[in-house]
């Protein structure tokens, strides 16, 4: 009791190696009661020894199944070990055992979430908040959920609570930004971001995200500076790079605005690369009697704008398949009416012809070496804030 005594001193001052030291020859013996076990695998998790504290939490539930402390614990180093559904698992077991504390269902959302079951984690969460209004994690995990499952009207008012309860947390204040941006309220977006960088001015995606507001205000030259500020912060930061290429495209600086707008695929946001299954294009220079399929990648009025360049792919000798939405099939099929070969049009879905090369339609400018536009949309409404 004695050296159990000291161990425990020594846990709380943070001399972890120094408890652990007295009590892992003590947790070895047969005889090693629930406190030790439980003391002995906090020591264990707190050292990183995930794989020692778990099998210690384990043997102090088998004496007590229903502690609901030693419970959460285990799920906490089976997820730092990124065990991650077995620390669901066990999370799921205790909550269906009747433990009732707001840490432990906030848990449960998060991997719910982690696993893609948005919706479950959403009623998970609401459990938590349930249990404890005043708790500020509760409220913001429940603002990023609904914003997740786009009812961004819904999260602003969570994440407002969760502001209002805490109030110097950068992290809450940055999605009330993130939520007032989606929202389109862009000058009060600005607002809060510019606060989380009063106290964190190394917070890379607040960088990104005020390059974006500003890109939806028009004040360019202050968004190209904030992207290039989250550059310098996060080398090829994929979002921030994106929001640079997007305010460059408004301003027609092509040159090198195309290029960098080929890291779209990489953001957090990043649409699904279709096709990755077939050979990119490699260019001019590997077209004649080569099938090339062009495809739709964003929206019916970027896909309207961008159709053109099938003319291009044809004119080099190429087999063109333009895959579109099926809303534009019957306007694109009249591309053939002013092409020397015939351009194959499919609507998304439909089942596409044999194909040597595939390439999305907003990469053709970069391969064309497009100095100017047609037409020019404003391009900072589509920026990435995340």
């Amino acid at each position: 009791n004695d050296a159990i005594a000291q161990a425990y001193a020594y846990f709380q001052h943070g001399q972890l190696e120094a408890a652990h030291n007295i009590l892992q020859p003590l947790a070895l013996q047969v005889s090693a009661d629930f406190n030790l076990l439980h003391l002995a695998g906090a020591v264990a998790a707190g050292l990183q020894m995930y794989g020692q504290a778990i099998e210690l939490f384990r043997r102090a539930l088998v004496l007590k199944p229903d502690d609901l402390s030693a419970g959460y614990k285990l799920g906490r180093a089976l997820y730092d070990a990124d065990r991650r559904e077995e620390a669901l698992s066990s999370y799921l077991q205790l909550i269906s055992a009747g433990a009732r504390h707001a840490d432990l269902y906030l848990a449960a959302a998060l991997l719910l979430q982690e696993s893609g079951r948005d919706e479950e984690a959403l009623q998970t969460v609401e459990h938590a908040v349930r249990l404890s209004p005043q708790h500020a994690d509760a409220w913001h995990r429940h603002a990023v959920l609904l914003a997740r499952l786009s009812r961004p009207g819904d999260a602003l008012h969570s994440v407002q609570q969760a502001v209002m309860l805490a109030p110097d947390r950068p992290a809450c204040r940055f999605d009330l930004a993130l939520i007032l941006f989606s929202l389109h309220r862009n000058d009060e977006a600005l607002i809060e971001v510019d606060r989380v960088l009063t106290t964190e001015p190394s917070f890379t995606d607040a960088w990104a995200c005020r390059a974006a507001v500003l890109g939806r205000l028009r004040r360019y030259d202050e968004s190209m500076a904030a992207s290039e500020k989250a550059l310098s912060l996060r080398p090829g930061d994929p979002d921030a790079t994106v929001n640079l290429a997007l305010t460059q495209l408004t301003l027609g600086r092509f040159d090198s605005a195309w290029l960098l707008y080929e890291t779209r695929w990489q953001g957090e946001l990043a649409n699904p690369y279709r096709h990755a299954d077939i050979p990119r294009w490699p260019g001019l220079q590997d077209a004649a009697g080569k099938t090339v399929l062009l495809w739709a990648e964003q929206g019916l009025g970027d896909t309207i704008q961008f159709c053109r360049y099938a003319l291009r792919v044809a004119a080099l000798g190429a087999n063109v398949v333009l895959e579109v939405h099926a809303s534009l099939k019957t306007l694109s099929q009249t591309l053939s009416m002013v092409s020397k070969q015939s351009i194959v049009v499919k609507a998304i879905g439909e089942t596409l012809p044999e194909v040597d090369y595939q390439i999305p339609l907003m990469s053709l400018p970069l391969v064309f070496d497009t100095r100017c536009l047609l037409y020019t949309s404003d391009a900072a409404d589509d920026m990435q804030c995340v």
